[in-house]
């Protein structure tokens, strides 16, 4: 009676074992699908930056991020950025948070013509049938997260 009690337990405990395992791999998956997308959006962005195409940049914005950040500012502030960074070469991630299904942030060491910085971009969607949209956009010009090396 005992024995059978002992097998119970250990087949439910093997059991609960599997299902979440399968249950943790998924939302690893879907995080990863959601990084892939992040980082696509993120190379987008920048090429669009390399193109001089500001407007387009803010447009793909959120609606929180164009109502904070007026669009003249945040094309004069690009104009700026590349008027002393250069064009953008290439970046190498640094970390990625995958806070929900919606939401990502990734950071980035970003190499440019003439500095290499920290740079975050925090991407939003309302849910998963919508594209990432920039929510925020910092540029550590200040080395508070990584060193400003001129190059």
């Amino acid at each position: 009676m005992m024995s059978k009690k002992y097998i119970a337990i250990a087949v439910l405990f093997i059991l609960t074992i599997f299902v979440s395992a399968f249950i943790f791999e998924s939302f690893i998956q879907k995080d990863e699908v959601i990084r892939r997308e992040a980082m696509a959006e993120n190379l987008i962005f920048q090429t669009m930056y390399n193109h001089g195409d500001y407007a387009d940049m803010y447009e793909k914005g959120t609606p929180d991020f164009q109502k904070i950040t007026d669009e003249n500012d945040f094309i004069s502030l690009m104009k700026k950025k590349k008027y002393i960074l250069g064009n953008f070469v290439r970046f190498d991630l640094i970390s990625s948070n995958v806070i929900n299904s919606n939401v990502v942030i990734t950071t980035y060491r970003s190499i440019y013509e003439h500095y290499s910085l920290i740079e975050e971009f925090k991407l939003i969607r309302k849910n998963d049938k919508e594209k990432l949209r920039l929510g925020t956009y910092f540029m550590d010009d200040g080395g508070k997260r990584g060193e400003v090396i001129k190059l």
